[in-house]
C-alpha cells in the first residue's frame, strides 16, 4: 500500500502489480522507471529521438493495459539484424496480407501477422 489506504484489489498492468485503494484509484508505480525496466528486458519496442527514448504506441493494448502478445512474440523471434527502427517500419507500412499496416491488426489477426513476419525474416536463399 503506497499511501496507507486499505487495498481493495490488485491489477497487473504492463507487467507490474498495481494496487487499487478503497477510492478505486490505481496507485501507479513510477511510470518512467516501469517503462525503463520493460525496455531493458527487451519486452517493448523503443526508439531514440534526439537522445530521448520514444515508445511507439501501436504496441500497447490500452484496452487491456498490456503489450500486445504479438509484439512480445515478434521481439522474441526477431533476428539481431533487424533494428527496432526497421521493425517499426515493417509494422507501420501497408502489407499485402492485410491491406493495411500489420500494427493496425494487433489483437485481431495476430497469427497472420506472426506468419507474415516469419516470412519476412527468412533468409533469402538463391539456388
Amino acid at each position: 500500500m503506497l499511501d496507507g489506504e486499505v487495498q481493495e484489489s490488485v491489477y497487473m498492468v504492463w507487467g507490474f502489480t498495481v494496487p487499487t485503494g478503497n477510492t478505486g484509484r490505481r496507485k501507479w508505480p513510477d511510470p518512467v522507471g516501469a517503462m525503463q525496466a520493460i525496455a531493458r528486458d527487451g519486452a517493448i519496442i523503443t526508439l531514440m529521438q534526439n537522445g530521448e527514448i520514444r515508445l511507439p504506441l501501436f504496441q500497447f493494448d490500452r484496452a487491456n493495459d498490456k503489450v500486445f502478445d504479438a509484439v512480445r512474440e515478434i521481439l522474441r523471434i526477431r533476428p539481431a539484424r533487424i533494428s527496432n527502427l526497421g521493425l517499426t517500419y515493417w509494422l507501420t507500412r501497408a502489407h499485402v496480407d492485410f491491406g493495411c499496416a500489420p500494427a493496425e491488426r494487433f489483437g485481431t489477426d495476430d497469427a497472420i501477422i506472426l506468419n507474415a513476419f516469419r516470412r519476412y525474416i527468412e533468409p533469402v536463399c538463391h539456388g
